[in-house]
């Protein structure tokens, strides 16, 4: 159940990132596109729409990840610890991984790429906005959900 809310998911991310990439080319350089999109899934149905809101992953795509310049401003390990999963996320050079380890004993692994210029960071196929304050990294997911990991 859990990987075909997962495959949902991607399916929906990569419909989104396709519409955001048309919408941008068709929009002047000197403008920005921004777009949102509000995502409600079950298990029999799944709806997508998006509207005219300023969010902050919604003007990135995964190039401006893979055209980034490494970066040593992230590395470490942090940690977020939740009531049901400790997320351990390590940085080195603009690379890394996020290690879910769930309670019940499952262990996820995503890679990680950082763009330290946009203050992006792709977590599996996840564009978030990151910011650093001392040792507390905040991540912001494009509907404006945060976690917060402490730096180790």
């Amino acid at each position: 159940m859990k990987k075909l809310l997962k495959l949902v998911g991607l399916l929906l991310l990569t419909i989104f990132l396709g519409a955001c990439q048309a919408q941008n080319a068709a929009t002047p350089s000197n403008q920005t596109a921004a777009t949102s999109s509000s995502v409600s899934e079950s298990s029999s149905s799944s709806t997508t729409s998006a509207s005219n809101q300023t969010t902050p992953s919604s003007s990135y795509s995964s190039s401006d990840i893979s055209n980034a310049a490494p970066s040593t401003v992230l590395d470490g390990t942090y940690v977020l610890e939740r009531f049901d999963e400790v997320k351990t996320l390590t940085i080195k050079d603009g690379t890394g991984q996020l290690e879910t380890k769930e309670y019940d004993g499952e262990i996820d692994i995503d890679p990680v790429k950082v763009n330290a210029d946009k203050q992006i960071i792709l977590i599996g196929d996840d564009m978030k906005t990151y910011q650093l304050d001392g040792n507390q990294l905040t991540l912001t997911e494009g509907d404006g959900d945060q976690d917060i990991y402490t730096k180790q």
